[in-house]
């Protein structure tokens, strides 16, 4: 099928800050915008790295010329003035608008929050702060990503075990638009439990929202962080992010999909791949028909890596994988996004640090189909 052949790496953005989790789209205009969260630098204190924090708010940089240079100031998409912004992931619409989504947190002190509550997740940070899961939100730009509207939060399930809410779902990765106009989001529900992948439909830019359908569950297995990607005959695939119980560290987190030949009505073909770690996976087509799979690799050695597909996913565990880096110097790395430029070459992005406690950074890799 032809290989993937690497030409350099760059580093896109870098300014002191805790940069993390990009996501890339190319507008209808032709420019590279690129999302990511930017945090306070706190790694002195937090030297593993720190993916809570009250100040994080959702930035993008934007590139005019197919990649070559960046904003070297990023613009603000969302700041909120009481919860920590996580994982901004945009989408282009056919129509121009750009469709992004976040998921949020809130940082309590310990001795505010007398009982823990599973609900929202609530989690102990060094014995002081409650991290504690927030809403999701949607919002929309119609002028490039250059003002948004106000952002509308994710409402719970109908079912949440908890009576309802704003704080049972979270959403990372692309929206798929039908032909209708219609927008497609798989969205994991709060706390992580078997069954908690669901599929949900919006009519009106992410105002609603509506379950479509629940994703099969594998034995002793968890997933999050989906991403949802249409095949050129329609097919949907769910690429999954796993942990797995009772395995060894090296095997805990392989890489699942599973399929909806009837947009997501009903999901077949649930499969394991030989694809392991512990990040999210990134799918875009290509202009060859190729499909490109991205993804941080975060086990020794620790980089960026990639596979080039069928165009309808089929083949995931028998082509090669490329090892486009690694010379990174810890877990804390990946989340990558790419898109394909104008000159064919692809660049793939994802948040990098390569000295020990050393600034994360957007950085990314420039290669082309072989």
């Amino acid at each position: 099928m032809g290989s993937l052949i690497k030409i350099e790496d760059v580093v896109l953005y870098k300014d002191g800050h805790y940069n993390t989790f990009p996501s890339m789209i190319k507008t209808n205009h032709g420019e590279l915008l690129i999302a990511f969260r930017q945090a306070p630098d706190r790694l002195e204190r937090f030297p593993n790295g720190q993916h809570v924090d009250p100040a994080a708010k959702a930035v993008l940089i934007r590139s005019r010329d197919n990649g070559r240079t960046w904003d070297n100031k990023a613009t603000v998409i969302y700041d909120d003035y009481s919860l920590g912004i996580s994982d901004p992931c945009l989408t282009q619409l056919r129509d121009g608008t750009i469709f992004a989504t976040f998921f949020t947190h809130q940082v309590l002190l310990k001795s505010d929050v007398p009982v823990l509550q599973p609900h929202t997740m609530d989690c102990l940070l060094a014995d002081k702060w409650v991290i504690r899961a927030a809403p999701g939100f949607t919002l929309r730009s119609a002028d490039g990503g250059r003002r948004w509207d106000e952002p509308i939060p994710v409402p719970a399930s109908r079912d949440s075990l908890y009576g309802g809410g704003l704080v049972d779902k979270v959403m990372r990765g692309h929206v798929v638009e039908m032909e209708d106009g219609s927008l497609l989001s798989l969205m994991c529900t709060r706390p992580r439990t078997p069954g908690r992948v669901q599929l949900n439909v919006t009519t009106d830019r992410g105002r609603t929202w509506e379950m479509v359908s629940r994703l099969p569950d594998a034995e002793d297995t968890i997933f999050y962080e989906p991403n949802l990607y249409r095949t050129a005959s329609g097919k949907l695939v769910a690429f999954l992010r796993s942990v797995k119980k009772n395995v060894p560290n090296e095997r805990a987190n392989p890489l699942f999909t599973c399929e909806s030949i009837d947009n997501g009505r009903t999901w077949a073909n649930l499969r394991e791949h030989p694809i392991y770690t512990p990040n999210p996976f990134d799918v875009i087509a290509l202009q060859s028909g190729r499909v490109l799979l991205s993804y941080g690799y975060r086990h020794p050695p620790y980089g960026i890596r990639a596979r080039l597909l069928d165009a309808e996913c089929e083949n995931i565990g028998e082509v090669e994988e490329v090892m486009l880096r690694e010379d990174g110097c810890g877990f804390d790395i990946g989340y990558t996004g790419a898109a394909q430029l104008d000159n064919g070459d692809i660049l793939i992005v994802y948040y990098y640090f390569d000295r020990y406690k050393g600034e994360r950074y957007i950085a990314g890799t420039h290669c082309r189909e072989g």
